[in-house]
């Protein structure tokens, strides 16, 4: 931890020394830039909206599942109590049928959570595509060799922050991002199929 401090410490103080010698140099350009992508993703349209559609499908997933859960525990609350009055036969048999019950549920649940992950994460990744296009377009412009994470920088001249750009830019060529329906994808993964649009 003391050497990660140490040596952020001293790419700060290289960064500061090098802005300042170029400001001498009575050049507008930059070697170094620095980018919070904290910032980023948190006031990103698109990404704000990825993130909006993760929770609402996590919340939908999750009245579902509670919605189930509630009716298997009824189910073998009243196997329980018919418990006495069937055969051993009989007993066993419901008893596999009702663990197979259970079973199916559980594999359901895992291929959901598996296939909201996988949506979100494919639409992110969407995000830091366009993002790292502008980054890497923004950094020619200004003649930037390095674009340092605001967290990687403990001291740094606010020229170099290109944070807002990026972000306006961001905003105006992605506006718009939708994750696509999880699930589509944990049908394609129960079924083995290609959806439209992957071919």
């Amino acid at each position: 931890m003391y050497l990660r401090y140490v040596i952020r410490v001293y790419i700060s103080c290289f960064v500061l020394l090098l802005q300042i010698s170029l400001a001498h140099a009575g050049r507008e350009e930059y070697a170094f830039g620095v980018l919070d992508q904290q910032k980023i993703m948190a006031e990103s349209s698109a990404a704000r909206m990825v993130f909006a559609d993760r929770d609402r499908y996590q919340e939908v997933y999750q009245g579902e599942t509670a919605k189930q859960e509630k009716k298997l525990r009824a189910e073998d609350e009243s196997l329980l109590k018919l418990r006495a009055t069937l055969s051993p036969e009989e007993l066993a048999r419901r008893q596999r049928a009702f663990q197979g019950r259970v079973t199916r549920f559980q594999k359901q649940v895992q291929a959901k959570r598996a296939a909201l992950e996988r949506s979100f994460a494919t639409a992110i990744a969407e995000v830091q595509s366009a993002l790292i296009k502008i980054v890497h377009g923004v950094a020619q412009e200004k003649g930037m060799g390095v674009v340092f994470y605001r967290s990687q920088v403990f001291l740094f001249d606010p020229r170099v922050d290109i944070t807002d750009e990026v972000l306006e830019r961001l905003n105006r060529d992605l506006p718009h991002l939708s994750m696509l329906d999880p699930s589509m994808l944990a049908e394609q993964d129960e079924t083995g199929g290609v959806l439209e649009g992957e071919r």
